[in-house]
């Protein structure tokens, strides 16, 4: 999905209930998990990610996605927030276009892998370390927010896109897979 603003978000809050319909979400998803249980097991679900990224080999591989390689010239060659970015695959890639990345992501060893292939590739990114749940998307901050893959359930996932509308400036660009 690719989302482009082009006007900014009055309310300063989140997207409208049509707006996340047409997203794919529906009524019983406003509904449905919360954050308190999700809280409750994140210590376990970060655990999970680190022993999958312990491997000297990078899980997913260290090219981009092939979603985000056809979409790339959608985004604004200007600041790109990357959620749930894991090793670094897909920030390291736009870094190397020029992009200005950040990439956000649970694994304190993913984004040490993220941070090694950076240098590997020549390139800078900036690593935040943070629970995508409760992390800052700020307002009007990112000219693009990349989210391929972003694991969470349902109504986190909900919550999360309901903040990336008004943290993207008028012109920004979702890429969501």
């Amino acid at each position: 999905m690719i989302l482009k603003i082009s006007e900014p978000c009055n309310n300063r809050g989140a997207l409208s209930a049509a707006a996340l319909q047409e997203m794919g979400y529906n009524n019983t998803m406003f509904m449905a998990g919360g954050k308190i249980a999700y809280h409750a097991q994140q210590r376990s679900y970060d655990s999970m990610w680190d022993q999958r990224y312990a491997s000297k080999d990078y899980l997913y591989g260290t090219e981009p996605n092939g979603f985000l390689q056809d979409n790339v010239a959608l985004l604004p060659k200007k600041k790109v927030l990357c959620l749930a970015d894991g090793e670094g695959r897909n920030s390291v890639y736009l870094a190397g276009l020029g992009y200005d990345v950040t990439a956000v992501d649970s694994s304190k060893v993913g984004l040490k892998k993220a941070q090694q292939l950076a240098k590997a590739k020549g390139v800078a990114i900036t690593t935040v370390h943070a629970d995508i749940a409760d992390y800052d998307l700020g307002i009007e901050q990112w000219h693009g927010i990349v989210s391929i893959f972003c694991h969470l359930p349902p109504q986190l996932r909900l919550e999360l896109h309901s903040k990336i509308y008004p943290a993207l400036v008028v012109g920004g660009v979702l890429i969501l897979e």
